[in-house]
């Protein structure tokens, strides 16, 4: 059986929807080949039409209707297909307020934004499509990647009675710093999720709870602005019920979280390359940390998104606080504009001689030597539903152990996914936060990167800890696949439920 895998972001390699697709899908069709899941993938993707094909070429394995153009590309080892269309403005207006009508969706203040523009022509195009696509495949259901994609989701519920399956990556509340604007779609969307999916997932068991407690009250007053007639608003009830008593789950302890209707479940990790790092690459590494920032004894190192969410501004303040042997490498990619900000914020801290910024797009083997060969990585996002980067670090320490040498010390704020992850002062360091409202003190964080930069016998330690950890059967992808084929099940079991009551 064919699961119609649905996410928008995959013709560049771009982003954490990119990545999350292309380590999957290899490890789902292992999952499959060993007989370990009887659902395989069917992916469709959208196709930007103001950026350049790349390896996208036109296929002809399905019937488009009239303006929708099918492309195809390999991503993880499968073909996947990838949907171009257009709407008029009319169209347009109808389609937003078809949405804002059966779901509640708020179009009017992103109606001009060009990329909700293509969202929606995709959304509407990929239902229009299926009829083709289940003349050859048998699909089971529809899994929809973040609110980028539910609406496509919805429709093919709708309309042809697919199970649908929503996983959400992150959730505009935290993404937002809790502070969403409510015009904006992408909260209205999330929160239609709960209320049409048979299954809901988030990347961790904590993000899940964080979800369903931001968003069950939206789904709850958007039942009630758009019932659907009493049979509907029952099953909307034993819905919101059963979401209820999940968030009385205890989740202390545990990677993954499942209940009837949702669950929480981690990402994964590839560690074929990083048990391939040689000690002459950490060496390689420290000589890249040398460069950037001439004279240090000791290096923390960032990589990720210049963003508050990212908690960037308290890493600085924690810095100011250091010891000026101390040095920072912060990777990433910078508009000028927003290089010139940090510069300034830098300078307005005295860290000039201290902190180096890294500009731009860096290699997969520079990233993980560096990461190797530096005394700690810090990840203090204030948001952070899972934290890929952490599961790096934790890989580093896995790599430099291989080689007899010690790991970094992994250093994350305690909030998201990294609260799961990382136990602390066993695995890495976290520091404490006050997560519900996006606060980390630097003076704390500050207190944490002292202690792993001085620490010796705990670096030591952590780093032997943080590669057990990394090895855990948890982060492993063909076993992620394995439980999702199994939460698949539920969503099709529960969508049979729901189908049978109305009868």
């Amino acid at each position: 059986m064919k699961v119609l895998f649905v996410v928008t972001e995959l013709q560049r390699p771009v982003g954490g929807l990119y990545r999350f697709a292309v380590e999957l899908l290899p490890a789902w069709r292992k999952a499959f080949a060993q007989g370990r899941t009887q659902f395989e993938p069917l992916v469709f993707s959208m196709k930007d039409p103001l950026a350049p094909p790349g390896d996208l070429v036109p296929s002809a394995d399905f019937r488009m209707p009239e303006g929708v153009a099918l492309f195809e590309a390999v991503r993880g080892g499968e073909k996947c297909y990838f949907l171009e269309s257009a709407l008029s403005q009319e169209q347009l207006g109808e389609f937003q307020q078809k949405l804002w009508e059966t779901y509640g969706v708020r179009s009017m203040k992103s109606a001009s934004w060009v990329f909700y523009r293509q969202l929606n022509a995709f959304w509407k195009s990929l239902p229009e499509v299926y009829p083709s696509v289940r003349e050859k495949h048998d699909v089971a259901l529809v899994d929809c990647q973040d609110w980028l994609a539910y609406p496509a989701g919805f429709a093919l519920k709708e309309k042809f009675g697919l199970p649908l399956y929503c996983r959400m990556h992150s959730c505009e509340w935290g993404r937002s710093l809790g502070k969403p604007d409510p015009e904006e779609p992408q909260l209205s969307i999330e929160a239609a999720a709960l209320q049409e999916a048979d299954f809901f997932q988030s990347v961790s068991a904590g993000e899940v709870r964080f979800d369903l407690y931001r968003l069950l009250p939206l789904k709850e007053a958007l039942a009630r602005e758009k019932p659907r007639g009493e049979e509907w608003m029952a099953r909307q009830a034993a819905k919101e019920k059963d979401y209820q008593d999940f968030l009385l789950t205890e989740p202390r302890g545990k990677a993954v979280l499942v209940g009837k209707r949702c669950a929480g479940v981690p990402n994964g990790i590839i560690l074929d390359s990083w048990r391939k790092i040689t000690a002459e690459d950490v060496a390689a590494g420290r000589a890249a940390l040398d460069a950037l920032l001439p004279g240090k004894e000791k290096y923390a190192f960032f990589i990720g998104r210049p963003a508050k969410i990212k908690g960037v501004y308290e890493l600085l303040d924690a810095f100011a606080r250091l010891d000026a042997a101390f040095g920072l490498v912060m990777s990433s990619s910078f508009t000028p504009p927003l290089f010139d900000e940090f510069m300034r914020e830098i300078a307005a801290r005295g860290l000039q001689d201290r902190v180096a910024l890294r500009d731009g797009w860096i290699d997969e083997k520079l990233k993980k030597q560096i990461m190797c060969a530096s005394d700690v990585i810090v990840l203090p996002s204030l948001y952070e539903p899972f934290g890929i980067v952490t599961l790096e670090g934790l890989a580093a320490d896995l790599a430099c152990e291989a080689n007899g040498l010690g790991g970094p010390v992994v250093v994350v704020g305690d909030t998201g996914g990294m609260k799961e992850t990382v136990e602390n002062r066993v695995s890495g360091l976290k520091a404490p936060m006050d997560a519900d409202r996006f606060e980390l003190k630097s003076e704390l964080l500050a207190g944490v990167l002292s202690e792993a930069f001085n620490d010796a016998e705990l670096k030591r330690r952590l780093s032997r800890g943080g590669a057990e950890r990394v090895k855990s059967p948890v982060y492993d992808w063909v076993n992620i696949a394995e439980t999702y084929g199994g939460l698949y099940a539920r969503c099709v079991k529960n969508c049979r439920e729901s189908q049978a009551q109305l009868k």
